[in-house]
């Protein structure tokens, strides 16, 4: 075998071992420049002016909420309480009373109203009779062999009639006619236990009606006695109570076929007539015969035993309102319909239209406004 000297170990070395300049890979590209690039022509877009509409944006359109507001008639009752003096002079007006009652009931049966009533004298004297014995006025007490009368009693005009007669001797006595006193004492009766229990119901309208040929003689103002029954019914419940009278007017007056009788003039009633104003109420002349059977009808509508005022649960746009009352509707009318009363946000029926007892009462309308 022939040895390799190492000079020709050293070139062959020299052939096989790179060089430093040849440590890293031949690249795998050819080494150049790249060819130039040249962006495309872009053409030059323009819009005409006069082609461009301005956009303007508007807030959504916003529909009204609807709100029903629903209701239930209340149920029509009254208790009437007729305080009359037992005045002796006062008998023929008495028999009048008595037999005008059928037209006074007559139109509350018309309204369909739950009525009860009670007759009370305005005596709350205690003297000695001709014969000798006491005499204890009512003191408020129900007076009659029937104290609360109903439409059940199918002789309650007899009945009622009955109430309005005194003996002869008690009207021969002297009379005292305290109207506001025994009102009051008839009233404070009628608790649970008292002599007059059970003819105050709760949920009942109280009409009282006085009927007198002189001024009411109580201790203390009509003022007083006209807060005491606005505060009967609760806060809210003022209008539910209603003070009315047959008595003397302003000019004072005579009754028919008593002109010659001494003590039948009739002064004027002043009092009667404050107390009137205050509650509410109507006050007629007890002297004028032909206007007594109206005057009771007038007194009879004047009650008010119906819900008028239904006031609404949000602020309504007043042109939206609709009203249906047992799912009929009513006409928008201050004398035959309803009425919108911004002042109190409510619908009241003020004319000749009520909503019956127990009826559904719907009012349906756009809150806020259009």
């Amino acid at each position: 075998m022939k040895r390799l000297t190492p000079l020709l170990l050293l070139g062959l070395w020299s052939c096989v071992a790179p060089s430093d300049t040849q440590a890293q890979p031949p690249a795998l590209y050819p080494q150049g420049q790249p060819p130039p690039l040249e962006p495309p022509p872009l053409a030059t877009f323009a819009l005409p002016r006069s082609a461009i509409n301005r956009v303007a944006i508007l807030d959504p359109r916003v529909r009204a909420a609807l709100q029903t507001d629903e209701f239930k008639q209340r149920s029509a009752q009254v208790d009437v309480l007729w305080v009359v003096s037992n005045a002796g002079i006062m008998a023929d007006e008495r028999d009048r009373l008595a037999n005008a009652v059928s037209a006074f009931i007559q139109v509350l049966a018309a309204s369909k109203v739950d009525w009860q009533m009670g007759v009370t004298s305005s005596d709350l004297s205690t003297y000695v009779l001709p014969d000798g014995s006491t005499h204890v006025g009512d003191g408020g007490q129900l007076h009659g062999p029937v104290p609360i009368l109903t439409a059940a009693d199918a002789n309650y005009v007899a009945d009622f009639k009955a109430a309005l007669t005194w003996n002869i001797q008690r009207d021969s006595a002297p009379a005292e006619t305290s109207i506001f006193r025994s009102m009051f004492l008839a009233i404070q009766n009628a608790a649970p236990g008292g002599p007059n229990a059970g003819f105050l119901r709760p949920t009942a309208s109280l009409a009282v009606i006085a009927a007198a040929n002189t001024d009411d003689q109580s201790f203390g103002e009509p003022s007083w006695y006209a807060r005491w029954l606005q505060g009967l019914k609760g806060k809210g419940n003022e209008q539910l109570v209603t003070f009315s009278a047959l008595g003397g007017p302003n000019s004072g007056c005579t009754p028919p076929g008593q002109s010659q009788l001494f003590g039948a003039q009739v002064a004027p009633t002043v009092r009667l007539q404050q107390l009137v104003q205050a509650p509410g109420g109507v006050f007629e002349s007890i002297c004028d015969e032909a206007a007594f059977v109206p005057s009771l009808q007038e007194i009879a509508l004047d009650i008010k035993t119906l819900r008028r005022y239904f006031p609404l649960s949000a602020p309504p746009d007043p042109t939206s309102i609709a009203v249906t009352v047992d799912g009929q509707p009513v006409a928008e009318d201050p004398q035959q319909g309803w009425q919108y009363l911004a002042g109190i946000n409510s619908v009241a029926f003020l004319g000749s239209y009520v909503p019956d007892p127990d009826a559904d009462v719907k009012i349906t309308y756009a809150v806020g406004g259009p």
